[in-house]
């Protein structure tokens, strides 16, 4: 099994800034997904997503506050058979002018604006359909 840990990134105006995975990457191409990734050996989820949303922004991951949501298994996006263990966080940040280093960059967008979309990978997916209320 697959284990990742994602954040949804919420501005004060509730808007929420996703990443716009590159076209290359093999989970999720073009798509806009949470930032994250893979946790690695010896480390644990919350580090996981600390070392991760260092390496792809510009964000001073020591000033925020980043909070456990849940953790879940949704099948891989592309071998349904194999599953991925999910860790969700939350935080907020002050403003979307930040440096993205992974991907193809990021976008913002309202709540009502991302239900209506249909290229959000399925992690972002699933925190729109579970987790908005948490």
């Amino acid at each position: 099994m697959v284990e990742v840990s994602v954040i949804w990134l919420v501005l004060p105006s509730g808007d929420v800034v996703l990443q716009r995975r590159d076209k290359k990457t093999n989970v999720s191409p073009g798509l806009l997904g949470l930032f994250g990734g893979h946790i690695e050996a010896g480390e644990t989820p919350e580090e996981a997503i600390k070392r991760e949303l260092s390496e792809e922004t510009s964000l001073d991951v020591s000033s925020l506050t980043i909070d456990y949501i849940t953790n879940t298994e949704l099948p891989h996006p592309n071998n349904p058979t194999t599953r991925r263990k999910i860790y969700f966080y939350k935080t907020t940040i002050d403003s979307d002018n930040f440096n993205v280093f992974e991907g193809a960059g990021s976008e913002t967008y309202s709540i009502a604006e991302l239900k209506r979309r249909k290229d959000i990978a399925s992690s972002a997916e699933y925190f729109l359909a579970n987790l908005l209320d948490l």
